[in-house]
């Protein structure tokens, strides 16, 4: 595999400089790796190069409408935390503290905006344009 340098030069010459989140998991992924646990070096099979470059092309992507998403968070989602048993949950969490990982503010769905205005659709910090069809007659018009 690939040193924690290579690592960041790659995803660095694909995606830019890195940000402090990615920067975290990159620390959280070798930490995992370079453990002589078991239960760890299986955790770290979950965070591949591949998946690495993933996580990093969608905080490129998304990063500032992800900003309040945290390393922690981002973390969870990629272990799928909910569904893991508790001993390999309980040393998951030991890494992310040992690596200085902690639960940040999340984000709720309160927190994120929906608007429409001028043909725009806004949801949060995302904006995309509204389709305007020119076959009207197959747009449903739905009344509840």
């Amino acid at each position: 595999g690939l040193s924690q340098d290579e690592e960041l030069k790659v995803i660095d010459s694909l995606y830019g400089p890195l940000d402090n989140t990615m920067h975290q998991i990159l620390k959280v992924a070798h930490h995992l790796r370079s453990a002589s646990d078991t239960t760890m070096k299986n955790l770290a099979s979950n965070l591949s190069t591949r998946q690495l470059l993933r996580i990093a092309r969608r905080l490129h992507e998304y990063g500032e409408h992800l900003s309040d998403r945290s390393a922690y968070s981002i973390l969870h989602n990629t272990f799928l935390t909910k569904f893991m048993p508790n001993l390999p949950r309980s040393v998951l969490e030991n890494a992310l503290r040992s690596c200085d990982v902690t639960a940040g503010r999340e984000s709720r769905a309160e927190d994120v905006t929906i608007s429409s205005d001028q043909g725009v659709l806004r949801i949060g910090k995302t904006e995309v344009p509204i389709y305007q069809t020119e076959a009207v007659s197959k747009v449903p018009d739905i009344v509840f």
